[in-house]
This record gives C-alpha cells, structure tokens and sequence, in this order.
C-alpha cells in the first residue's frame, strides 16, 4: 500500500513510494494522479523534499503514465 504525503507546491498536492515496485506517486492540484516506476527512493525523498517538488520532478527525467 502507498502512502500518500500531502507537499507545499503549486502544482503537486502530494506524493507517495511503494518501496516493493519502486514507484512514486504524484497527486497534481487538479486531482490527476501518475505514477512514476523505477525511481530509487532516494531519488523520491529528494524530490519530496526539495524546495520546488515541480521543478525537482521535472529535472528527475522520469516520465509518468496516468492512473
């Protein structure tokens, strides 16, 4: 089970890991979900925590597919 953390961003309302399957989740402002597979998780933490979760996202490279 994922866990969804609520992030301060403009665009993302939160993320999520599944440490099994090492995919990332991410909860966009409008209530769209992706998910994001084979992100490291501390490639996830980092992402979670960065001052700008958007801009950190965009320059991880990963690319999601819509849930």
């Amino acid at each position: 089970m994922i866990q969804i953390e609520s992030v301060s961003s403009g665009h993302i309302s939160a993320v999520g890991y599944d440490l099994e399957d090492e995919t990332m989740v991410v909860r966009f402002q409008n209530g769209d979900e992706y998910a994001y597979s084979g992100v490291p998780f501390d490639t996830y933490e980092s992402i979670k925590e960065a001052p700008s979760v958007g801009r950190a996202l965009n320059a991880s490279g990963y690319k999601g597919c819509k849930l």
